[in-house]
């Protein structure tokens, strides 16, 4: 005899399910409040004045969103005004402390996991399908980027937008089948709403959608999807009071999308951008089309395995880790189109009987290929980021399957396995929680997952070096430049971590190769020109330290280094100009104040002297003994 779940009251049950969900997607992501920004945060947040300098976050909706990187013309051109204006908002509240930047990223994957659980409600799922497909998505260790990658909640808002709208229009302006039948009746599916509350309620959520990334563009094509499904599966005819309210919600999305349209046309100046992506970065871009079809449908094959055991995970797929084309892509690419020939088989075949398996793929089809690099290239090859929208329809469709199956015996058997699920998951993102609380060991695991990635073996070995692992980050480092040879700034780390390992000749080597395939890097003439100082070869050290400066301004390290070859050549003048430069970026560089003080004190600047002596002190730098002792400054206990 089958035996009967005990239950509390529908009502109860729910904001019990809730709570859950809630609980879980900000559990597991606790630990991470403290842990470093990395990678695009250290750009997007660190050097973008829409978000760094006071009153100029609205200026994000008539700027690029790269727009810290103007001189770069290969750069990617996106549109994301509402993502940086959180950002801005962040650090108006907390600074530059990534606390509150990470609590708000938490904060929005709760809301993302419980607005998953409503749309099932809405849907017509029972509570538990609906909250073990929510639950399985506030802990699946597929979203640790998403999360732990500060600027990743654009995806997040985006999903919030696409969600939000979903469940807006489905029982209102689109059919919910299982609503249609009674299931969930009564917390799910509420009759359809009069007056402007849904088209104003689509188009704004839309629009939220949209602002915040382009994937956005998720909800009208789902709409689309779902609409034509419907009406070749059979459903029945929509009520006349239904039509009317897929029309006028149409019309709110139509005129949030010529909106953003407008907007983005305005600050970009284009439609689309006006060269590829690198090679670097998306491999499929520079492939003929039918390579980048199969390509496309390779990262589709390692998104579905992903999605079914999310280990390992990298934060980087990038050349030469995905290629259009060779065996091993083919592979991926016949399992991947396998695996959604199946999916739309099964949906067809049981659309009566398991609606949920195409409402499931409707979202998944909606959600990928605006990033699947199969319509149009987009900037990235494969980025876990990118699935987060997606596999929501992935778990609509399997949570609800696998507790049908299980459920023909005994009602344990799915509550069981959602409890294993859920314990491995929550493990496994605990896990690379752990990884991203650290860049080394992030970009070591990115190393091991990816280890074809040029990009990925590249900061794998700079933050070795940075650590003061210079032997250890030469393999990496070369690894790279053999991967992707026309990887300059591999070059160039390359060429430190020689430097600093007292392999000058084959640094110099480096550096020269970096600079001849860019000869435009601050950082390669800065590093050659540090070598060539380390060397005392400073006529040569002298135009190579200038280049640096005159093409970023802004960099501490290239002003300290010339100033203090303008102090060794006896230039005081100069040498005191760079100094203060270079303090004016970075207040707290004790050694740049040390400098500074001996400068001054051979310029006879005792008074300043004195003055940067002791803040060189209270930094932390040792005074030259005899410079403290003629300056009369003691020594910070």
């Amino acid at each position: 005899m089958t035996k009967v779940a005990p239950h509390a009251p529908p009502r109860r049950a729910a904001w019990l399910w809730a709570a859950a969900i809630l609980a879980a997607a900000a559990a597991i992501f606790l630990g991470t409040l403290s842990s470093p920004f990395v990678h695009d945060d250290l750009t997007v947040i660190g050097e973008n004045p829409l978000v760094q300098e006071s009153g100029r976050a609205l200026e994000a909706f008539a700027a690029d969103y790269w727009a810290m990187r103007e001189g770069d013309e290969g750069r990617d051109r996106l549109y994301r005004p509402l993502t940086i204006l959180t950002l801005a908002a962040n650090r108006a509240l907390g600074g530059n402390a990534p606390e509150g930047y990470r609590a708000l990223n938490i904060f929005l994957h709760a809301l993302a996991s419980a607005l998953l659980f409503w749309l099932g409600l809405r849907f017509g799922l029972g509570r538990g399908q609906a909250g073990a497909a929510a639950l399985l998505f506030a802990l699946h260790p597929v979203h640790t980027e998403a999360v732990n990658a500060v600027v990743a909640r654009a995806d997040l808002m985006a999903a919030i937008g696409v969600l939000g709208g979903m469940g807006l229009l489905l029982g209102r302006a689109l059919p919910a089948p299982l609503s249609a039948q009674g299931a969930g009746r009564g917390e799910g599916a509420p009759a359809p709403d009069g007056g402007l509350a849904l088209p104003l309620g689509a188009g704004a959520l839309f629009l939220l959608a949209l602002l915040s990334k382009e994937i956005g563009a998720a909800l009208l094509l789902w709409a689309g999807l779902w609409w034509l499904w419907c009406r070749a599966g059979g459903a029945p005819e929509a009520p006349a009071g239904e039509r009317g309210h897929l029309l006028r919600a149409s019309l709110a999305m139509g005129a949030a999308l010529a909106l953003y349209l407008a907007l983005r046309y305005g600050a970009l100046g284009m439609w689309l951008r006006a060269r590829p992506p690198s090679l670097l970065d998306n491999p499929l871009a520079h492939a003929a089309a039918g390579e980048r079809l199969l390509g496309a449908l390779g990262v589709l094959g390692r998104y579905l395995k992903l999605l079914v055991w999310p280990w390992p995970l990298s934060i980087d797929y990038s050349y030469a880790q995905v290629l259009p084309g060779g065996e091993e892509t083919a592979l991926w690419a016949a399992g991947g189109a396998l695996a959604l020939l199946l999916w739309g088989w099964a949906a067809w075949r049981w659309r009566r009987e398991a609606p949920w398996a195409a409402f499931g793929l409707s979202l998944f089809l909606a959600g990928w290929l605006p990033v699947g690099n199969l319509v149009a290239p987009i900037g990235t090859v494969m980025a876990e980021r990118l699935i987060y929208l997606p596999s929501a329809g992935f778990l609509l469709a399997a949570a609800p399957a696998a507790g049908a199956l299980l459920g023909r015996w005994d009602w344990r058997a799915p509550a069981g396995a959602l409890a294993v699920l859920a314990l491995l998951s929550g493990g496994l993102s605990w896990k690379r929680n752990q990884e991203w609380a650290d860049p080394l060991r992030l970009w070591e695991s990115a190393a091991r997952a990816s280890p074809k990635s040029a990009r990925a073996l590249r900061l794998y070995g700079q933050y070795l070096y940075r650590r003061g692992s210079f032997e250890e980050a030469i393999p990496p480092l070369l690894e790279a430049t053999r991967i992707y040879p026309l990887y300059d700034p591999a070059w160039v780390d390359l060429g430190i971590a020689q430097m600093q390992s007292r392999r000058e000749e084959e640094a110099e080597v480096s550096l020269k190769r970096a600079l001849g395939l860019n000869p435009r890097s601050p950082e390669g003439h800065l590093s050659l020109g540090a070598l060539y100082m380390g060397t005392n070869r400073l006529i040569a050290a002298r135009p190579h330290l200038e280049r640096a400066v005159a093409l970023s301004p802004r960099l501490v390290e290239a002003r300290f280094n010339l100033g203090t070859l303008y102090l060794k050549e006896g230039q005081r003048t100069l040498a005191i100009g760079q100094f203060q430069a270079a303090l004016a970026l970075e207040p707290d560089r004790g050694d740049a104040h040390h400098n500074l003080a001996i400068a001054l004190y051979l310029e006879g600047d005792e008074a300043g002297a004195r003055r940067h002596a002791r803040e060189a002190d209270r930094l932390g730098v040792r005074l030259h003994p005899a410079l403290a002792k003629t300056l009369g400054v003691a020594p910070a206990p």
